[in-house]
């Protein structure tokens, strides 16, 4: 079955000037696909360049290089009218819902809104929307400096369902809000995946909530992808080392359990002045002279499994998962 969206070889090189001048590689060269009915999971350190890659999905951003397909057209050369009927099919929940949302509108007017934009406004719509997502009818005539954090959510979720997307782009969009409400979100998301048959591309810091949501995960450091996987491989058995060190790093509910952190040296190079070789082999513990001469491709280790290094753990070891 075809993707519903395919990534190949996409990169955003911003140009600095004056003082601080160079090139910074924001994305660069990143190739990945999100299936139909699934999650794909983005996970990495802030400025990897994870927020950048969901902006150049939605077109609020354009490419210096590379592909875009979705649901099997070319998704970047679309234009003018063609664009706009497209749009309804791609969809975001950012991670401030009180930014995403005009204090001046309420919230029946704000999801009324994106229905009208593509003509799909009927009687009722804007309830039937709102208990979809778990919230009374009655919210729709509230503004959202009178709902929670929670509730906000909700009613973005509730403007991005609307008009039926293929795909939606999750950018932190739980990491505002407290643990308990995060959980119910996710399980939202799912559950609307289930019903409506929605793909996302989830971005996040949190590698606990996306070992919950994600069918795939992909690990960005420093503009690139350095290794992509099912879920349950990945935290399973990471093979790139930056890869089991955010695992290692990953907090454990159990003060009976020691600690599995594993201090990585060095510091993250400057985006404009990056090392030559593979991007993370001054902070890599097992770097020898081959990452400093050649930069590891992303290539597979098994069926959906790849890495971009040289020296990938080919088995689990003790430690990189914390049950």
């Amino acid at each position: 079955m075809t993707p519903v969206v395919e990534v190949s070889e996409l990169s955003k090189h911003y140009q600095l000037r004056g003082r601080h001048a160079g090139v910074v590689r924001a994305v660069d060269g990143v190739s990945l696909s999100v299936g139909r009915r699934s999650t794909f999971g983005l996970v990495g350190e802030s400025g990897c360049g994870k927020s950048t890659l969901g902006r150049l999905l939605l077109r609020l951003e354009d490419p210096t290089a590379g592909q875009v397909s979705f649901d099997g057209r070319d998704w970047l050369s679309q234009r003018g009218e063609p664009l706009r009927r497209a749009r309804k099919d791609i969809q975001a929940v950012f991670q401030d819902p009180g930014g995403s949302l005009d204090p001046r509108r309420t919230a029946g007017q704000t999801i009324r809104d994106a229905l009208r934009a593509h003509g799909q406004d009927t009687p009722d719509r804007v309830a039937d929307l709102l208990r979809q997502v778990g919230l009374s009818p009655d919210i729709a005539r509230r503004h959202p400096r009178q709902l929670s954090g929670g509730q906000r959510q909700r009613v973005t979720i509730a403007r991005a369902i609307a008009v039926e997307p293929k795909f939606i782009v999750c950018d932190e969009a739980v990491s505002a809000l407290d643990v308990s409400v995060q959980a119910q979100i996710i399980n939202l998301l799912a559950d609307l995946q289930a019903g409506l048959g929605i793909s996302y591309l989830f971005i996040s810091h949190s590698l606990a909530v996306v070992r919950h949501i994600a069918d795939q995960v992909g690990v960005m450091y420093l503009g690139r992808l350095v290794e992509t996987a099912p879920a349950d491989r990945i935290f399973a058995a990471p093979a790139h080392p930056y890869t089991a060190a955010l695992l290692a790093a990953a907090p454990v509910p159990d003060p009976a359990v020691p600690p599995a952190w594993r201090h990585l040296g060095g510091e993250v190079p400057s985006a404009t002045a990056l090392p030559a070789g593979c991007r993370f082999r001054l902070r890599c513990p097992r770097a020898e002279a081959v990452c400093a001469a050649e930069d590891p491709p992303l290539h597979a280790l098994s069926a959906g499994h790849a890495v971009a290094c040289h020296f990938p753990d080919l088995f689990p070891r003790e430690g990189h998962v914390n049950e």
